[in-house]
């Protein structure tokens, strides 16, 4: 079961949808696995978490590199 949750959705059924929005959600809302993959090898520790994130910085294919740990 995801364990790296999010309240982001609190207040999209309240705002006005169009599709500027609904592409915002789209682009930065899928394939999570990716994350909760890192959260999860990393015990919910978030300075863990965002260590590694931090690390794939400059990688060329961050989710490719994340997938083969």
């Amino acid at each position: 079961k995801p364990q790296f949750k999010t309240k982001m959705y609190g207040g999209f059924a309240k705002a006005p949808i169009n599709n500027a929005r609904l592409l915002l959600y789209r682009t930065y809302n899928q394939n999570l696995d990716v994350f909760e993959k890192v959260w999860q090898q990393n015990k919910g520790d978030f300075d863990k978490f965002f260590a590694v994130c931090k690390s794939l910085e400059k990688s060329k294919d961050p989710e490719t590199e994340i997938m083969n740990r």
